[in-house]
């Protein structure tokens, strides 16, 4: 993400550079063509967390999370290790994680107290120290 705000002047452009990137990095998982939007929008809302929080831990904190829960609990049917999962899914990964990404950002600002006005935060020129 350091390397990402070099070259882009704002946060918003960053959260979307860095869920393309994300993307990208997931291209060879199976059933990468069913879940590209999941992967896109994980990105953008990890960038989101490491800005709001001011590091990265907890951004990673919830992708292990996620990657575990998507592991044990609901899987893709086109997953090569969907077997060991609770759960199968065809396509509601996508719309759980709609859902989902809101409610986490939602817990995690309150209960990080992240009290500035996040759109404000979003939209404002990042400022690199020289």
């Amino acid at each position: 993400m350091q390397g990402t705000s070099l070259i882009t002047d704002s946060n918003i452009k960053l959260a979307i550079i860095n869920g393309i990137l994300f993307t990208l990095w997931h291209i060879g998982n199976p059933g990468f063509v069913d879940g590209i939007s999941f992967y896109f929008f994980l990105g953008v809302i990890t960038t989101l967390i490491t800005i709001k929080d001011n590091g990265i831990e907890l951004a990673m904190g919830f992708h292990s999370i996620n990657n575990l829960f998507v592991f044990l609990i609901i899987s893709p049917a086109t997953e090569q290790l969907a077997g060991l999962s609770l759960l199968k899914a065809d396509n509601m990964i996508f719309s759980f994680g709609v859902l989902l990404f809101p409610v986490v950002y939602a817990v995690f600002s309150k209960k990080y107290e992240w009290k500035d006005a996040w759109v404000e935060k979003l939209f404002q020129k990042i400022k690199i120290p020289v």
